[in-house]
């Protein structure tokens, strides 16, 4: 081989392209072996565990606020537990009015013959009985004494002599107490819902939590009143009053319009607000669960349950607020 040729071969081997580029490197990438990779995962599982997994009551509908009681727990939280059943809700019309002696229990005596007071047997407040000496009178003009006698049992309530009057008219009043009117009276909005023989259920105004006094109206007035109002009433037997229920106390009332049986009821006292929703606290167990419900009818004290409580459940009739406020703390610790 010349010289030239060999010079030539020399040259093409130093230019060849698999040496004479450089291919530029890629960036470095982390890569992790598997049992690494299982262990950043275990690490990721636990975070959301930690951080992930926290609910509130608006996390889902799924979600249910319940409490966990033993039965020492309840009682010593006065819960009262009744069962959902079927109740007759009335729709009842609110009135107010005043208990009085009724006009033809009041007796006024007077003495039939001029004269002078002699004696004065009794005093006001006084239980008497008919046919009982009340007085003496002396004849003006015979000068002779004749009694005066009560017409009818029940209380002196009136006394206008004294020994040595001029008797004059009247001079006692007795009042027979064993029956009391209620008499009340109705607006013109409400006096087309008025009906003889309505039920009606009275109530202590000082006392609304106490059993209420049923009866009937036996009596509306043929007359309306200045401002067109309806006179109505119901007579009642003192002997099944509160004792201290007495002529000239005003009441309030509850008049019967309508009425409606129902599959579900429950007491007003039972429902609470929770999270915006109408809410009844249900016992599965030893678990009190929140249950949202449907309400229907209303009818105090009670309310329809149209949906989300089934008859037969038990639930918390009294005392459910204690509940709301176990869950409101709960809550409030949880959130801390």
């Amino acid at each position: 081989m010349n010289p030239s040729s060999l010079l030539f071969l020399l040259l093409c081997c130093f230019i060849s392209p698999g040496w004479a580029t450089v291919s530029p490197q890629p960036a470095p990438v982390a890569t992790t072996t598997a049992p690494e990779q299982e262990h950043e995962r275990e690490h990721e599982h636990e975070h959301e565990h930690e951080h992930g997994d926290e609910t509130s009551p608006d996390d889902g509908d799924d979600h249910q606020e319940k409490l966990q009681l033993s039965s020492q727990q309840i009682s010593n939280a006065g819960l009262v537990l009744s069962t959902a059943g079927p109740a007759l809700l009335q729709q009842q019309l609110p009135l107010f009015g005043v208990l009085s002696i009724p006009s033809n229990k009041q007796y006024r005596l007077n003495a039939p013959y001029v004269g002078l007071i002699e004696q004065v047997l009794v005093e006001v407040g006084d239980q008497v009985s008919a046919g009982q000496l009340l007085a003496k009178v002396r004849n003006s003009n015979t000068l002779q004494s004749y009694p005066l006698l009560a017409p009818a049992s029940g209380v002196i309530s009136q006394r206008w002599l004294n020994p040595g009057d001029l008797a004059s008219s009247p001079l006692l009043e007795i009042s027979d107490d064993s029956q009391l009117w209620f008499e009340m009276s109705v607006f013109p909005t409400d006096a087309s819902q008025l009906r003889l023989d309505q039920q009606l259920q009275l109530q202590d105004l000082d006392q609304p939590q106490a059993a209420t006094v049923q009866t009937r109206v036996n009596y509306i007035a043929p007359q309306l009143s200045m401002g067109h109002i309806t006179r109505a009433r119901a007579t009642l037997a003192s002997a099944g009053l509160p004792q201290h229920w007495r002529a000239g106390m005003h009441l309030q009332a509850w008049l019967t319009v309508a009425q409606q049986e129902v599959a579900v009821a429950v007491p007003q006292s039972a429902l609470q607000q929770l999270a915006g929703k109408t809410v009844l606290f249900v016992q599965q167990g030893q678990e009190f669960i929140a249950t949202e419900v449907e309400l229907g009818l209303i009818a105090p004290p009670l309310v329809e349950i149209r949906q989300g409580l089934a008859p037969g459940s038990r639930y918390v009739s009294q005392q459910s607020f204690v509940l709301k406020a176990e869950l409101g703390k709960a809550s409030a610790g949880h959130n801390h």
